[in-house]
């Protein structure tokens, strides 16, 4: 049983690839089949962590470095916050926020003619440190849907999926290693827990350039289509988390 799931897990990173949905809304369900709810938040950290490092080798020239280094300072401070502040601020409150920004990120890709072409540079600003702030603080928290939260307000921004996934997975990587180094220092989980996830790198490599490999060959209409299932499940599994 336990070896069936963890190659699940590692199988899924094929599926995150074609349709980016929030992975922590499958991956720690799935884990506390096995381990505590606490402990599954940690592996799926973790988890990610690994995925995002050899997703941002394999998506290495579509990486948008300069939202990178505009995102990165606040998140790691969100995402350390998070990491420590686990429990202290209600989940449905954080869900709440999410679910409000993804709507609005959804309505401005799908409804492009609703909002101005050339909006104000402090506007985008504010979004992108908004989104810092939540992504990176769910990512730290570990509840799932940080990184979502980032590829919907990358999509809004009219990325291509190749260039949402190296981004994404360029961030995820950082906060994920702080988020799980703050869980190691302060004995939210031991190492020996972690470890299996690493036995999955070669099922998770195999996993992802495969996914690439489909992914270039979609058509622009295929593409589109993925983009608007991708915002419309992760609005389905926010609004589950709120019932």
């Amino acid at each position: 049983m336990e070896i069936l799931i963890y190659i699940l897990v590692g199988i899924s990173s094929f599926f995150f690839v074609i349709v980016p949905i929030t992975g922590g809304v499958v991956l720690n369900p799935l884990l506390s089949l096995i381990v505590d709810p606490h402990t599954a938040v940690s592996i799926t950290v973790f988890f990610f962590m690994i995925n995002s490092g050899i997703k941002a080798f394999i998506f290495r020239h579509d990486i948008v470095w300069g939202l990178v280094a505009r995102m990165l300072p606040v998140s790691i401070i969100a995402a350390v916050a998070g990491s420590y502040l686990i429990g202290f601020i209600p989940e449905i409150a954080l869900y709440i926020m999410m679910l409000l920004m993804t709507l609005f990120f959804a309505a401005k890709r799908i409804f492009p003619s609703l909002f101005r072409k050339k909006q104000d540079q402090k506007k985008q600003n504010y979004g992108s440190v908004l989104t810092s702030i939540m992504s990176g603080f769910m990512q730290g928290v570990g509840l799932g849907g940080g990184g979502s939260l980032r590829k919907v307000y990358f999509l809004s921004e009219n990325m291509s999926l190749q260039q949402m996934h190296g981004t994404t997975s360029a961030l995820s990587l950082v906060l994920g290693t702080a988020a799980t180094f703050i869980r190691l220092e302060t004995d939210q989980v031991t190492f020996d827990i972690l470890l299996p996830v690493l036995y999955l790198i070669p099922l998770m490599v195999i996993s992802i350039v495969y996914g690439k490999k489909v992914l270039v060959k979609l058509s622009e209409r295929a593409s589109d289509i993925i983009i608007r299932a991708t915002l419309a499940l992760t609005v389905v599994f926010l609004t589950m988390k709120l019932l």
